[in-house]
């Protein structure tokens, strides 16, 4: 994705928008295909995954330019996709700032109050 991601505006540039959308959507399926088919060695799922992060770099980095030429201003659309982005960061932030209360805590077993099972009994 990172090495993707910024090369999509240059082929949009040149070929168009949904080029680079359809090339990561190629990338992706063949990625997948090739995780159903040969997932037996580590070599073949790293492979697989770089090819889906290469397809999701350029269907990602697309998406945003494919809203704003294909959505009238008129309509409205670009305003409530830019509403709608605002809120999915605000509420993502928010609860990842939420602090967790001590008895959500997974493991009943907390030694020292600091929520990690150690052996020695300390907590790290």
């Amino acid at each position: 994705m990172l090495l993707a991601g910024p090369a999509a505006p240059r082929v949009a540039r040149r070929a168009g928008s949904r080029v680079p959308l359809q090339a990561g959507t190629v990338c992706a399926v063949a990625a997948f295909a090739l995780l159903a088919w040969a997932h037996g060695a580590l070599g073949e799922v790293y492979l697989a995954c770089a090819v889906i992060g290469i397809g999701y770099g350029l269907a990602f980095a697309s998406i945003g330019n494919l809203v704003v030429e294909n959505a009238a201003v008129e309509s409205g659309y670009t305003a409530a996709f830019a509403v709608l982005t605002v809120t999915g960061v605000i509420a993502l932030v928010s609860a990842a700032a939420i602090p967790r209360r001590p008895g959500m805590a997974r493991d009943s077993q907390k030694i020292g109050g600091c929520g990690f099972r150690q052996r020695s009994g300390t907590c790290a």
